[in-house]
């Protein structure tokens, strides 16, 4: 399923693509691989949602939770840990704009670290000066053209919102009825 915002993400990957390169791997430097048909699901992969992207690292992939009637934009996105046993999902936006713009000052790699040491990671998020300060001018001009394709802006209270999000939504995940096959 190809919403307007998916095709968006996939039309600025086309156009920022050097010669020859796969459109699939040009945000892969900031962790966001895009899968354009889902790819084959792990079995912790939440049963509805249509992985977009993968950040190429411990099978952590990004999913559009289909949840009761929700179609098109209005899907939130469910991050996938596989590794991470205890802790395997995070709502991490309430659509793929929302997630695009908790990731636009530090890139996708880094909000696993949310399900491993997540008041580390709110510090992190919430407190640091130079965000992007490890990033080098590569992932920096992809993380500025995702921010002016989308006007994204980052998220002013990551941890109060991430709440929000997670106690509307995570449990959906583990309810058959909440989530459309």
């Amino acid at each position: 399923m190809m919403t307007d915002q998916l095709a968006k993400l996939w039309k600025l990957a086309k156009r920022m693509a050097k010669k020859r390169q796969d459109p699939s791997g040009v945000f892969g430097e900031i962790g966001l691989f895009l899968h354009k048909s889902p790819a084959p699901p792990y079995d912790s992969t939440p049963k509805g949602s249509i992985t977009f992207a993968s950040t190429g690292g411990d099978g952590v992939h990004y999913g559009l939770l289909r949840i009761g009637t929700a179609r098109g934009e209005a899907m939130p996105v469910v991050m996938t840990v596989p590794m991470n046993f205890d802790n395997l999902h995070l709502i991490v936006g309430e659509d793929l704009i929302d997630f695009l713009a908790l990731g636009s000052r530090v890139g996708y790699f880094s909000l696993e670290q949310l399900t491993y040491d997540y008041q580390q990671s709110i510090d992190w998020l919430e407190n640091s000066s130079d965000y992007n300060k490890g990033l080098g001018a590569d992932e920096r001009h992809l993380l500025d053209g995702l921010c002016k394709e989308f006007g994204l802006h980052p998220w002013l209270d990551v941890d109060e919102k991430l709440q929000r999000l997670n106690t509307k939504y995570l449990q959906a995940i583990h309810r058959t009825r909440g989530i459309e096959e």
